[in-house]
This record gives C-alpha cells, sequence and structure tokens, in this order.
C-alpha cells in the first residue's frame, strides 16, 4: 500500500498525461483539485490482492468533451452522486475506488474521487492508456456488459443505464451527452476485488507515478534521447511539424494527421490521431501503432502534447511507450488496434513490452 500526498501530485499528473497518449483531457485543473485535497487527507493506493476477495470496488470516469470542462468545471459532488446511484441501483456498496480509464484527466479524477469519497483507490484501471469508446474497456472486450452505470451531469441530474450489450450502452450514452452539457460522471456497477486479477490493467497508478518521475527529473534538462530513455520509450522522429490537417471522422470523433521532419534521418514522420494519436508512419511505411503509446513531446520542454493542441512550426518529438501486456493476449489486441479506429494496418507491438 502506498499513501499518496501533495508532493506525488505532479508526477501523477505528467505519468497521467503521457499515458492519455495525446487525449482524455487536460490534467492541469484536476491536478490542483486533487492537490488541494491532499492538503487535508492522504489517499490510499491498493492493489487488488491487497483487497478481501469480496470488497465491492467502483470504476469511474468521466465522459464528454475535454474542452467544456475549462467551462465547465466540476463542482466535487458530480461523482459521489454517481457513485451513490449505481450504489442504490445495484444494492452494491462500493468500498474503494477504481480508475475506468487511468489516463489524462480521467487518471487524476478517480484519485479525486477516492479522495472526496474517503475511500483507496486500486492501482489497476480498465484500459491501461487512454481509449476513447466504453466498448473498448477491459471488461467490455472480456464480454461483460457495461450496464448498469450512473451518469451525472453538472447540474446534479443523475441517469441509470441498464441493459444492452457495450455497443450500444456507448451509443446510448453518446448521445446523453450533449443533453448534460457535454460532459458526465460515471459510475459502472461495482466489482467484487477478486474480478480484478482477471479483468483489470495491473499497475497503471504506479506506471504514471514512476513515468512522471523519470519525466519530471529529465524533461528540460537533458536531450529528447535522454527523455526516452528515463521513460522507457522508443524515440520515433524529432523536428518542426510540417502541417497538421484536421478532418470529420466516420463517427463522432474528428480525425487528423501531423507531419514532421526527422531532424536526424532527414525521414518523413506521419502521425495519425483521432482523440489520441494512433499511428506513426515512417516514409510511408507503419512503425508504430495503437494500443502501443504514443506520445508527442515538446521538443524544447519535453512536456505532453494533446492532440488538440499540436500545430505547425511546434518542435515536438514522438515517443512509443510500450502497451500494457493485458492487451497483449489473443483476441484482445483488435478491439484496441488500428483497425479498430478504422485504419486499415495490421497492430505493430513493441517488442518486449512490460
Amino acid at each position: 500500500m502506498r499513501t499518496l500526498t501533495p508532493a506525488d501530485v505532479t508526477a501523477l499528473e505528467r505519468g497521467f498525461a503521457l499515458l492519455g497518449a495525446g487525449g482524455a483531457g487536460d490534467t492541469w485543473a484536476c491536478a490542483m483539485i486533487l492537490r488541494l485535497q491532499l492538503r487535508d487527507v492522504g489517499l490510499n493506493v491498493v492493489g487488488p490482492a491487497d483487497l478481501p476477495p469480496d470488497t465491492w470496488v467502483v470504476p469511474v470516469a468521466y465522459v464528454g468533451t475535454p474542452d467544456i470542462l475549462r467551462e465547465k468545471p466540476p463542482s466535487g459532488l458530480e461523482f459521489a452522486t454517481a457513485v451513490a446511484g449505481i450504489a442504490r441501483w445495484s444494492s452494491r456498496q462500493p468500498q474503494a475506488v477504481l480508475p475506468a480509464e487511468g489516463a489524462g484527466s480521467n487518471g487524476i479524477f478517480a484519485l479525486v474521487a477516492a479522495t472526496g469519497l474517503r475511500l483507496p483507490v486500486v492501482d489497476a484501471d480498465l484500459c491501461g492508456r487512454a481509449l476513447p469508446r466504453l466498448d473498448q474497456m477491459s471488461l467490455s472486450v472480456l464480454g461483460q456488459e457495461p450496464g448498469p452505470l450512473a451518469l451525472t451531469d453538472p447540474t446534479g441530474r443523475l441517469v441509470i443505464v441498464d441493459g444492452g450489450d457495450a455497443a450500444s450502452v456507448e451509443r446510448l450514452v453518446r448521445a446523453l451527452i450533449p443533453a448534460a452539457g457535454g460532459w458526465a460522471a460515471v459510475a459502472l456497477q461495482p466489482l467484487p476485488a477478486e474480478r480484478l486479477a482477471e479483468v483489470g490493467v495491473q499497475g497503471t497508478v504506479e506506471r504514471a507515478l514512476a513515468l512522471g518521475r523519470a519525466h519530471t527529473a529529465s524533461a528540460g534538462t537533458s536531450s529528447t534521447r535522454s527523455l526516452a530513455a528515463a521513460l522507457g520509450a522508443r524515440l520515433l522522429g524529432q523536428g518542426q511539424v510540417l502541417e497538421v490537417l484536421r478532418t470529420g471522422g466516420a463517427g463522432v470523433f474528428g480525425r487528423g494527421s501531423i507531419s514532421l521532419t526527422d531532424r536526424a534521418s532527414g525521414s518523413i514522420v506521419r502521425v495519425e490521431m483521432e482523440n489520441e494519436y494512433l499511428v506513426v508512419l515512417r516514409d510511408g511505411a507503419v512503425v508504430a501503432t495503437t494500443p502501443d503509446i504514443i506520445c508527442l513531446v515538446d521538443g524544447r520542454t519535453g512536456q505532453p502534447v494533446a492532440c488538440e493542441h499540436v500545430r505547425s512550426s511546434l518542435e515536438v518529438a514522438v515517443l512509443q511507450l510500450a502497451a500494457a501486456p493485458f492487451w497483449m493476449h489473443e483476441g484482445r489486441l483488435e478491439h484496441v488496434g488500428p483497425r479498430a479506429f478504422g485504419f486499415p494496418v495490421d497492430p505493430v507491438v513493441e517488442q518486449g513490452a512490460e
């Protein structure tokens, strides 16, 4: 067990930002909330095996448009309302909190929710990186329906969604979000702790903390190659962004493409993105794909650059972090690989990923 303090928040913020692969929302505002909370109370991080097998663990996340959170920030009551709602509906009283998506602002928001509820947070999640859809969570990939789930909008309204397969629940939730004002806090049905060995992506909070500490120690003081080595990442290219093209996608998410010339080799590096960075090509050949975590960092400061903030003339480095081992098992890769996002290419994953 580890107890988090305000001194850990900067590392957590940077680590979850890296695991966001350019998506999952800005971590700054929610990190500020967490830092203030931890001044008053510590937060215990526990491994799934540290909990009694019958402990009820509730996965939480926010769903919606990240930019709207800046205009319509949370009051702090949304997660408590959603968790109370799913507890009543399921007749299961949560005793711990699990990040549904341990990346970006959702990684931090789960800690905010746990601190506010005075519950421990479990060192696991249901994604291992940023993923945009409910039907891509580990639970859904393993065949469990995501419902019942509770959504609370910024005004405090509570909606329970029950029944339906993962794809239909994803469509329904996306349809509800505009009426909710652009985002909602979500609490999934509580799970017994003994199931997390099967359905959880293990060690996500500790990975974020380790990545953030390595980033804090290296960014801005070393070369990008040294930063990549400190993070255990592969450097795929570095140079000034030549062009950013943003296009509409086939679904609810927009598509985009970033091009740069790698300063070391002269190769043209192209990064394809949707909500996250998903595919990297060098001189037309695919060299990296989701579920490996593709990050763009500022070439001067080392800070992660989100998809919505990348622009022409920005100096960036393209890094590749290994996917969580959970996704390397047979039958799982197809749900989070490039074809799951409409790219007609096979996955290229980092060998020996741990």
